[in-house]
């Protein structure tokens, strides 16, 4: 091997190795220098039952970049099971499958938590939605679907279930069926007069 060969291979290995350093203290804030120290969480969790001999599907809630905190290494330890990771506007969650199991099963997660100042909870556009104004007697309705299905819910995530249930569930009231028996005619109209715009052969 030349002398010039062996300069080049040291090089890149030297900027592997600075690039790797500077990638390890940018994303997992490794101190520079000897005596800095980090303060890391370790949690872990268990997912104790018993299946009944057919398929299984576990959904556990994940944490996620907060207000102080920031995800290092995530692991599980899941025998025989499909795993994928999700992630919503609710937050992350983590599905473990399997096609049969049966007896006592147990499923393990970890995570480390960094303790960082600069860490932020990932920001949450709220989607543009557009506004429908109600007339009378649909405005009242649906006020008062709102307020049932908001004192039976705890946050946006069970206000929103208590609201779908409330409209396409087995305890469909009045208001409901009111609120949709106006949407259905407002759909009907708007196919009835772009049938009666489209013209064909002109």
């Amino acid at each position: 091997m030349s002398r010039l060969m062996f300069y080049i291979i040291v090089g890149l290995l030297m900027v592997v190795g600075i690039a790797t350093s500077v990638q390890r203290h940018v994303q997992f804030e490794i101190p520079w220098l000897p005596g800095e120290q980090r303060q890391v969480w370790e949690i872990e969790a268990g997912i104790n039952f018993t299946a009944q001999g057919g398929p299984v599907q576990v959904d556990l809630a994940l944490p996620s970049h907060q207000a102080g905190y920031r995800v290092l290494t995530e692991n599980t330890a899941s025998s025989g099971y499909g795993l994928a990771y999700q992630a919503d506007e609710l937050g992350r969650t983590a599905r473990w499958t399997i096609r049969e199991a049966a007896g006592s099963q147990t499923l393990y997660y970890s995570v480390q938590m960094l303790v960082s100042d600069d860490a932020r909870s990932p920001a949450q556009t709220p989607p543009d939605v557009a506004t429908t104004p109600w007339e009378r007697p649909y405005d009242t309705a649906a006020s008062q679907l709102i307020d049932q299905a908001w004192a039976r819910s705890a946050n946006n995530a069970t206000f929103a279930r208590e609201l779908i249930r409330d409209i396409n569930g087995e305890r469909q009231e009045e208001n409901a069926r009111l609120l949709l028996t106006q949407e259905n005619q407002r759909r009907w109209w708007c196919g009835y007069s772009t049938r009666r715009e489209f013209k064909p052969g002109k």
